[in-house]
């Protein structure tokens, strides 16, 4: 996806920062403990299968450019136990959706969240967006040694929960722990 930044610089400087694509299970106040969220958490909480549903352009900087993701039961279960736990009311709006791109408002106003989109659209990153109903898929074309290397992908398997500290830039939220999940496999 790195391919679709401009060349050219961006309006605010905060506009297409680095960090790994995820889903927002929940949001929670800085002085929420790890332990709590950790605690919230299911203990036997299964691997969460995610599948791609659409390609967005959105009206705020954490929903730029986003796929939004199909409302499985499992996720949403994992959403209302997570805020259930914490007695807290669901402040994830559009849930769920995996961000692609931060674009700042400065640069919204230039339609730069339609631009990317729209690039994304026309060459072919994301496929069957019409005829195929159930979804998409994302064509991830290989970088680095060998960029003809593809991946396509329809979705993943969510395997890790991560609680992450989102105060100050983008590239200085603080990944504080990663949960793995356990394996499909219940006999």
């Amino acid at each position: 996806m790195s391919k679709h930044r401009p060349t050219t610089p961006s309006l605010a400087a905060s506009s297409y920062p680095n960090f790994t694509p995820h889903i927002t299970l929940a949001s929670f106040p800085s002085d929420t403990t790890i332990a709590a969220l950790r605690e919230s958490i299911p203990f036997d909480q299964s691997v969460v299968p995610v599948q791609f549903s659409s390609l967005l352009s959105g009206e705020t900087y954490t929903r730029s450019v986003y796929v939004t993701v199909k409302l499985s039961p499992a996720l949403a279960s994992l959403h209302a136990e997570i805020h259930s736990a914490l007695k807290a009311e669901p402040r994830t709006p559009s849930f769920p959706h995996m961000s692609l791109f931060y674009i700042a408002d400065k640069d919204a106003e230039v339609r730069e969240r339609e631009r990317v989109t729209r690039e994304i659209m026309e060459s072919s990153v994301v496929l069957n967006p019409k005829d195929r109903g159930s979804g998409i898929t994302l064509d991830c074309k290989g970088t680095g040694a060998d960029p003809s290397g593809q991946t396509k992908l329809d979705g993943f398997t969510g395997s890790e929960i991560w609680i992450v500290r989102c105060e100050g830039l983008v590239e200085e939220w603080q990944i504080l722990e990663k949960i793995m999940l356990a394996s499909m496999t219940k006999d």
